[in-house]
């Protein structure tokens, strides 16, 4: 827990902290999401959603980081005040590592790293992606954690959480970190 700590008191305290998480039953299906993301007014937000049937820990990890973007760019669009650079915790050192080495096997990491891209290019922060150890007791990512494994049941239809969204897609995000 201390390291943990450590790491998360070395980001400013005027950037934005996002914590999230993913959590799949057995580690295979029925994954959900949960988000916590903290501004430096000291306002917070959460998302929780499922993410599908057969979504795994891995995917709902990424889906997790995916919709905390997706957030934050509709916040930067509605209230350009609250641009910020902006550090996302994580306990996925997998999909982190898989994201650095562009090792996109999936489609949940291919969506992730393009959502990333775009975010990037749309507006001018940094975006530091932090492995954190999961369940040493840090308040956000705890309550990312919560809201993961209280996320929706999936519905019977298995599709990607943002499937919704419209997006235009470039090659290499730019990360800090």
């Amino acid at each position: 827990m201390i390291t943990a700590q450590k790491t998360l008191d070395t980001y400013p305290e005027h950037w934005i902290h996002v914590f999230s998480d993913g959590s799949a039953f057995k580690g295979t299906m029925n994954g959900g999401y949960g988000v916590r993301i903290q501004y430096p007014d000291k306002t917070k937000e959460e998302l929780s959603e499922s993410c599908g049937s057969y979504c795994s820990n891995y995917e709902a990890e990424a889906f997790a980081i995916e919709a905390a973007v997706f957030q934050l760019t509709s916040v930067f669009s509605l209230y350009p005040e609250k641009t910020q650079n902006i550090v996302i915790f994580s306990d996925s050192k997998s999909v982190f590592d898989a994201l650095q080495n562009e090792t996109l096997q999936n489609s949940s990491l291919k969506s992730l790293f393009l959502t990333i891209d775009s975010f990037l290019k749309t507006y001018d922060v940094d975006l530091t992606l932090q492995w954190i150890p999961g369940h040493c007791n840090i308040t956000g990512y705890e309550r990312a954690d919560t809201l993961a494994k209280r996320a929706p049941p999936p519905n019977s239809r298995i599709q990607h959480p943002f499937a919704q969204h419209n997006r235009s897609y470039g090659t290499t995000p730019r990360r800090n970190g």
